[in-house]
């Protein structure tokens, strides 16, 4: 007896032409029901819920009658309880039909085609023909088919339900916003150009965007760790090259940091009077040089964050809020390049920012529903064209 079930739970008997079997259900059919494999199972592996009589589960076999099949796992009666003889059972031809059990208990027995009921275990056509007897049996016993539409529903409520919220990047974003404010504020405002020390080593302006540049690459790392903790994807081999990429770009970035504030610091105060051959190299490093290492730094640190993204999704949908809070801290960035682009002398930053917003693009594209992507994808997008407009105007 080859026992499955159906895609909704249906019990699904399959009867062959064997005595034992055909015993056996007859034991189990008066002794209460018979207890069934897990579903997509083909060992044959019925147990039959009965008591402790003597009368139920002996199988008579004499030289007339064909060799049965192996019972083993089969569980017709308790250990140690006395058997009996019964009579051989009549020889039975091949039963084609199965045995569906409905939502409510009631058992209906179908007939089928014989090429249906004939199960080749270890061939390739063991799913397709498992999936017609399911259907040919629903179909003629009027139990209705499954929706797999529908019982997927339910499952991606609760994963969703169970997915974190978006609230710790919405904090994190809001954060990093507030670092662009106050970066610009430093730049801009009259008290940072007061010295730290006696000896004029440095001005609060270098000192603070130091600090500053250190609070960003902190954002950077809790953002990519929020993103991971916050998916539902296993930790693979994906993660060790995110940490390096991340690790390179702080590396850049803080490099660039140190070089840009000191050199800024000596070209502005001892070179734009008196020109030299050292203040031509001071200049170098300030306008160039910082620059490029500031270019690789920063790309890498949010090329980590949008792969982390990508690698890591959530499974949570993105509600009218949710859009709300990313594409205001999105214009946050997207004013911070047209501040640095369209207003000052831009050569490469230009062409570095219009890659990103294609990349960011294509990977919103790929996965439309995650958060970072669409903050990315209006940075970028947008303050690469209001730079383009203010430049062409």
């Amino acid at each position: 007896m080859a026992l499955h079930k159906g895609f909704d739970g249906t019990a699904i008997h399959s009867h062959f032409n064997f005595q034992s079997v055909q015993a056996c259900a007859t034991a189990a059919a008066e002794t209460q029901e018979a207890t069934i494999t897990a579903p997509g199972t083909w060992a044959p592996n019925l147990r039959a819920t009965a008591p402790r009589s003597p009368a139920v589960g002996q199988v008579h076999r004499d030289a007339t009658t064909p060799r049965e099949p192996s019972t083993r796992g089969l569980n017709l009666m308790s250990p140690g309880a006395p058997r009996r003889e019964e009579p051989p059972a009549k020889p039975t031809t091949r039963a084609d039909f199965v045995m569906v059990r409905s939502g409510r208990g009631n058992r209906l027995a179908v007939e089928l085609p014989s090429r249906l009921t004939s199960f080749h275990h270890g061939c390739g056509r063991r799913d397709r023909q498992e999936s017609e007897l399911l259907g040919q049996a629903h179909r003629v016993s009027g139990v209705p088919e499954p929706d797999p539409l529908a019982a997927a529903a339910p499952v991606r409520q609760h994963t969703e339900a169970r997915s974190p919220s978006f609230r710790p990047l919405h904090m994190l974003l809001c954060l990093s916003s507030v670092t662009i404010v106050l970066i610009s504020i430093n730049r801009k405002s009259p008290v940072t150009l007061a010295f730290v020390a006696d000896n004029h080593f440095l001005r609060w302006v270098e000192v603070n965007n130091m600090i500053l540049g250190l609070c960003t690459v902190l954002l950077y790392h809790l953002i990519s760790v929020q993103l991971i903790s916050g998916s539902d994807k296993q930790l693979g081999s994906g993660r060790a090259g995110l940490h390096v990429m991340f690790i390179v770009g702080a590396y850049f970035y803080a490099l660039s940091l140190g070089n840009h504030e000191i050199s800024n610091y000596l070209h502005g105060s001892f070179c734009l009077s008196s020109p030299s051959q050292f203040c031509d190299i001071i200049s170098f490093n300030d306008n160039i040089f910082s620059d490029f290492l500031f270019i690789i730094g920063f790309t890498l640190l949010n090329i980590t964050v949008i792969l982390t993204q990508s690698i890591f999704p959530s499974l949570r949908r993105m509600s009218l809020w949710d859009n709300v809070a990313v594409s205001l801290n999105a214009m946050f960035v997207a004013t911070g390049i047209v501040a640095n682009l369209a207003f000052e002398k831009s050569g490469f930053d230009s062409c570095v920012v219009a890659a990103m917003a294609t990349f960011t693009l294509i990977m919103l594209r790929r996965a439309p529903e995650q958060l970072m992507l669409r903050y990315y994808s209006i940075s970028y997008a947008l303050g690469a064209l209001v730079t383009a407009a203010i430049k062409l105007s």
